[in-house]
């Protein structure tokens, strides 16, 4: 017997449900338009790496003193350095080792950082102060200015830029962060402190709000 006017259950759920990924994917890049172009950089970034030897289209180190300085053209998309190196093919084989710092450096940072920070919180005490204001002291100094005095002081390598970007500047933010939430090894019942406001709220009444400013 065949029924008409039914609807199926499948039939009967939101239109929602059956957008693809695409629809999915620029919805939330609409949404947040400065993480979508993040992505899109980093994805950008990776099919350079991945395909820098099919993009490429001279080698990365190739150099001849003929083609110094020259414009863009049909044999140099991006023109040539002062050394006759093909600009083109240097940025994206540059992509490679742009992803391989900063992949590495950020995840040694992270966890150096919180390594740091568990230790600060479960000792506690003079230990823990004096962790944390060797933090505040590397906090004060610009993560830029610190990373090019140490690749100055160590010179220009992979691994000493590595090592720049895992710097205690870049590390002390996560090691702050982890100290927060564990308890002292010498109160292991204390709670951690709320979060104390910015300081910046120091500087306006506690009545103030968003339209009623100081003069």
């Amino acid at each position: 017997m065949n029924v008409t006017g039914v609807t199926s259950p499948e039939a009967q759920l939101s239109p929602g449900r059956h957008i693809g990924i695409a629809a999915k994917a620029w919805n939330l890049a609409r949404g947040n338009a400065l993480g979508a172009m993040g992505a899109a950089i980093f994805v950008l970034m990776l099919v350079m790496a991945i395909f820098s030897p099919i993009l490429a289209t001279h080698p990365p180190n190739e150099q001849n003193a003929d083609d110094r300085l020259l414009p863009p053209s049909a044999s140099h998309w991006m023109g040539t350095d002062e050394a006759g190196r093909d600009v083109w093919s240097r940025v994206v084989y540059g992509a490679r080792v742009s992803l391989y710092v900063g992949v590495v450096g950020v995840v040694l940072a992270t966890l150096l950082g919180t390594v740091v920070g568990i230790a600060s919180a479960y000792l506690g005490g003079r230990s823990d102060v004096i962790i944390q204001r060797i933090v505040e002291v590397f906090l004060a100094f610009p993560t830029l200015i610190l990373a090019l005095v140490i690749m100055a002081m160590l010179g220009s390598s992979v691994t000493n830029l590595i090592f720049a970007v895992v710097s205690p500047s870049p590390g002390a933010s996560p090691a702050s962060s982890a100290a927060a939430p564990w308890p002292s090894r010498r109160n292991p019942t204390s709670t951690p402190p709320a979060p104390s406001a910015p300081a910046t709220c120091a500087l306006w009444p506690a009545t103030s709000s968003p339209t009623s400013w100081p003069p």
